[in-house]
Protein backbone atom coordinates (compact mmCIF):
# COMPACT_ATOMS: atom_id res chain seq x y z
CA UNK A 1 0.00 0.00 0.00
CA UNK A 2 1.56 3.14 -1.27
CA UNK A 3 1.55 6.20 1.61
CA UNK A 4 -1.03 8.46 -0.56
CA UNK A 5 -3.46 5.42 -0.34
CA UNK A 6 -3.02 4.96 3.19
CA UNK A 7 -2.88 8.39 4.36
CA UNK A 8 -6.58 8.15 2.61
CA UNK A 9 -7.63 5.18 4.67
CA UNK A 10 -6.07 6.80 7.48
CA UNK A 11 -8.57 9.43 6.99
CA UNK A 12 -11.85 7.59 6.07
CA UNK A 13 -11.18 5.63 9.56
CA UNK A 14 -10.17 8.68 11.58
CA UNK A 15 -13.57 10.53 10.10
CA UNK A 16 -15.66 7.79 10.86
CA UNK A 17 -14.52 7.63 14.22
CA UNK A 18 -15.26 11.37 14.98
CA UNK A 19 -18.46 10.68 13.54
CA UNK A 20 -19.32 7.88 15.84
CA UNK A 21 -17.95 9.60 18.71
CA UNK A 22 -20.62 12.34 17.98
CA UNK A 23 -23.29 9.96 17.65
CA UNK A 24 -22.34 8.81 21.12
CA UNK A 25 -22.34 12.45 22.60
CA UNK A 26 -25.63 12.94 21.08
CA UNK A 27 -26.97 9.87 22.74
CA UNK A 28 -25.47 11.28 26.17
CA UNK A 29 -27.39 14.60 25.51
CA UNK A 30 -30.55 12.41 24.91
CA UNK A 31 -30.21 10.54 28.01
CA UNK A 32 -30.17 14.05 29.78
CA UNK A 33 -33.32 15.52 27.98
CA UNK A 34 -35.03 12.05 28.85
CA UNK A 35 -34.07 12.61 32.92
CA UNK A 36 -35.61 15.99 32.51
CA UNK A 37 -38.72 15.27 31.09
CA UNK A 38 -39.37 12.25 33.57
CA UNK A 39 -38.29 13.91 36.84
CA UNK A 40 -40.42 16.98 35.48
CA UNK A 41 -43.46 14.91 34.60
CA UNK A 42 -42.79 12.73 38.52
CA UNK A 43 -42.66 15.88 40.01
CA UNK A 44 -45.67 17.55 38.81
CA UNK A 45 -47.63 14.36 38.34
CA UNK A 46 -47.28 13.51 41.82
CA UNK A 47 -48.10 16.32 43.51
CA UNK A 48 -51.45 17.01 41.56
CA UNK A 49 -52.09 13.46 42.24
CA UNK A 50 -51.25 13.71 46.23
CA UNK A 51 -52.53 17.26 46.40
CA UNK A 52 -55.93 16.35 44.52
CA UNK A 53 -55.89 12.98 46.23
CA UNK A 54 -56.99 11.40 43.02
CA UNK A 55 -54.66 8.27 43.66
CA UNK A 56 -56.08 5.94 41.23
CA UNK A 57 -54.20 8.51 38.88
CA UNK A 58 -50.93 6.76 39.97
CA UNK A 59 -52.08 3.49 37.64
CA UNK A 60 -51.38 5.83 34.57
CA UNK A 61 -47.55 7.12 35.44
CA UNK A 62 -46.21 3.63 34.78
CA UNK A 63 -47.38 3.71 31.20
CA UNK A 64 -46.16 6.82 30.56
CA UNK A 65 -42.50 6.35 32.35
CA UNK A 66 -42.32 2.86 30.73
CA UNK A 67 -42.07 4.28 26.80
CA UNK A 68 -39.89 6.26 28.21
CA UNK A 69 -37.56 4.12 30.11
CA UNK A 70 -37.74 1.75 26.73
CA UNK A 71 -36.81 4.72 24.82
CA UNK A 72 -33.75 5.38 27.68
CA UNK A 73 -33.04 1.44 27.00
CA UNK A 74 -32.69 1.72 23.26
CA UNK A 75 -30.56 4.50 23.06
CA UNK A 76 -28.53 3.20 25.60
CA UNK A 77 -28.21 0.20 23.66
CA UNK A 78 -26.69 2.47 20.58
CA UNK A 79 -24.18 3.77 22.95
CA UNK A 80 -22.84 0.24 24.14
CA UNK A 81 -22.90 -1.26 20.09
CA UNK A 82 -21.22 1.88 18.61
CA UNK A 83 -18.26 1.80 21.55
CA UNK A 84 -17.87 -2.05 21.33
CA UNK A 85 -17.20 -1.20 17.31
CA UNK A 86 -14.75 1.80 18.15
CA UNK A 87 -13.11 -0.47 20.61
CA UNK A 88 -12.81 -3.97 18.30
CA UNK A 89 -13.05 -3.04 15.31
CA UNK A 90 -11.42 0.84 15.20
CA UNK A 91 -8.93 0.85 17.57
CA UNK A 92 -7.78 -3.05 17.43
CA UNK A 93 -7.97 -3.25 13.68
CA UNK A 94 -8.59 -0.64 11.12
CA UNK A 95 -6.02 1.83 13.10
CA UNK A 96 -3.31 -1.08 13.98
CA UNK A 97 -3.40 -2.12 9.96
CA UNK A 98 -2.67 1.38 9.25
CA UNK A 99 -0.25 2.44 11.44
CA UNK A 100 0.70 -0.36 13.62
CA UNK A 101 0.92 -0.66 17.71
CA UNK A 102 1.93 2.22 20.03
CA UNK A 103 3.67 -0.71 22.03
CA UNK A 104 3.94 -3.83 23.69
CA UNK A 105 0.95 -4.72 26.18
CA UNK A 106 3.18 -6.58 28.52
CA UNK A 107 5.51 -3.25 29.02
CA UNK A 108 2.61 -1.58 30.91
CA UNK A 109 -0.79 -2.53 32.64
CA UNK A 110 -3.61 -2.47 30.40
CA UNK A 111 -4.49 -3.16 27.24
CA UNK A 112 -4.66 0.90 25.86
CA UNK A 113 -1.01 1.11 25.97
CA UNK A 114 -1.09 -1.13 23.42
CA UNK A 115 -2.78 0.99 20.70
CA UNK A 116 -2.32 4.56 19.79
CA UNK A 117 -6.40 5.38 19.51
CA UNK A 118 -7.40 3.69 22.61
CA UNK A 119 -10.45 5.76 24.90
CA UNK A 120 -12.95 2.89 24.83
CA UNK A 121 -9.70 -0.12 26.17
CA UNK A 122 -8.93 2.98 28.48
CA UNK A 123 -13.00 3.81 29.48
CA UNK A 124 -13.60 -0.03 29.92
CA UNK A 125 -10.15 -0.79 32.04
CA UNK A 126 -11.19 1.92 34.29
CA UNK A 127 -14.94 1.95 34.53
CA UNK A 128 -16.38 4.27 36.84
CA UNK A 129 -19.25 2.52 38.89
CA UNK A 130 -20.47 2.32 42.83
CA UNK A 131 -17.45 1.05 45.32
CA UNK A 132 -20.41 0.00 47.43
CA UNK A 133 -21.75 -2.07 46.19
CA UNK A 134 -19.72 -3.66 43.52
CA UNK A 135 -22.30 -5.84 41.62
CA UNK A 136 -21.86 -7.68 38.63
CA UNK A 137 -24.75 -9.75 36.81
CA UNK A 138 -23.08 -12.21 35.41
CA UNK A 139 -26.57 -14.20 34.77
CA UNK A 140 -27.55 -11.38 32.11
CA UNK A 141 -24.25 -9.48 31.23
CA UNK A 142 -20.36 -8.87 31.42
CA UNK A 143 -20.57 -5.15 32.26
CA UNK A 144 -20.34 -3.99 35.78
CA UNK A 145 -22.93 -2.01 37.47
CA UNK A 146 -22.80 1.15 36.56
CA UNK A 147 -24.11 4.96 37.89
CA UNK A 148 -26.37 5.31 35.07
CA UNK A 149 -28.11 2.06 35.64
CA UNK A 150 -28.42 3.41 39.49
CA UNK A 151 -30.35 6.76 38.18
CA UNK A 152 -32.16 5.11 35.93
CA UNK A 153 -33.64 2.13 38.45
CA UNK A 154 -34.36 5.29 41.02
CA UNK A 155 -36.38 7.59 37.91
CA UNK A 156 -37.49 5.42 36.06
CA UNK A 157 -38.89 2.01 38.16
CA UNK A 158 -38.50 2.69 41.82
CA UNK A 159 -40.34 6.16 41.65
CA UNK A 160 -43.32 5.96 39.09
CA UNK A 161 -43.86 1.76 39.52
CA UNK A 162 -44.00 1.36 43.65
CA UNK A 163 -46.41 4.29 44.90
CA UNK A 164 -48.75 2.35 41.74
CA UNK A 165 -48.12 -0.94 42.99
CA UNK A 166 -48.87 -0.08 46.34
CA UNK A 167 -52.03 1.68 45.40
CA UNK A 168 -53.41 -1.48 43.67
CA UNK A 169 -52.42 -3.48 46.46
CA UNK A 170 -54.22 -1.43 49.52
CA UNK A 171 -57.46 -1.09 46.93
CA UNK A 172 -57.14 -5.19 46.28
CA UNK A 173 -56.67 -5.36 50.02
CA UNK A 174 -59.67 -3.35 50.63
CA UNK A 175 -61.81 -4.88 48.42
CA UNK A 176 -61.06 -8.02 49.87
CA UNK A 177 -61.43 -6.63 53.32
CA UNK A 178 -58.53 -7.44 54.62
CA UNK A 179 -57.87 -4.16 55.87
CA UNK A 180 -60.44 -2.07 58.62
CA UNK A 181 -60.82 1.00 56.09
CA UNK A 182 -62.25 1.63 52.91
CA UNK A 183 -59.26 2.46 49.96
CA UNK A 184 -60.72 6.14 48.08
CA UNK A 185 -60.52 4.13 44.59
CA UNK A 186 -63.47 4.50 41.81
CA UNK A 187 -62.28 1.51 40.06
CA UNK A 188 -63.51 -1.73 40.60
CA UNK A 189 -61.37 -4.36 41.90
CA UNK A 190 -60.42 -6.16 38.44
CA UNK A 191 -58.43 -2.83 37.25
CA UNK A 192 -56.28 -3.04 40.17
CA UNK A 193 -55.86 -6.46 39.85
CA UNK A 194 -54.93 -6.29 35.88
CA UNK A 195 -52.94 -3.24 36.87
CA UNK A 196 -50.53 -4.76 39.20
CA UNK A 197 -50.08 -7.80 36.98
CA UNK A 198 -49.35 -5.28 34.32
CA UNK A 199 -47.44 -2.92 36.20
CA UNK A 200 -44.99 -6.17 37.69
CA UNK A 201 -44.35 -7.02 34.54
CA UNK A 202 -43.61 -4.07 33.24
CA UNK A 203 -41.26 -3.73 36.16
CA UNK A 204 -39.23 -6.83 35.68
CA UNK A 205 -39.05 -6.68 32.14
CA UNK A 206 -37.75 -2.78 31.89
CA UNK A 207 -35.05 -3.91 35.25
CA UNK A 208 -33.61 -7.14 33.24
CA UNK A 209 -33.39 -5.13 29.67
CA UNK A 210 -31.42 -2.35 31.40
CA UNK A 211 -29.18 -4.71 33.36
CA UNK A 212 -28.55 -6.23 29.75
CA UNK A 213 -27.60 -3.14 28.28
Amino acid sequence: MNAFNQDRRLDVVLAEYKALRGEILQKFQNHIQLYAIIGSLLVIGLTYIIYNEIYDALLIIPVITSALAYRFIWEQSVIVTIGRYIKEEIEEVKIPELIGYRGNISEKNGSQHQYWMAWEHFFMENFPMPKIPRIKFKKWTDRPFAFYMLAFLILFIFIPFFPAIFWNIICIGSYAHIFDFQALTCLPNYVHILSLIICCILCSHIFIEVIRT
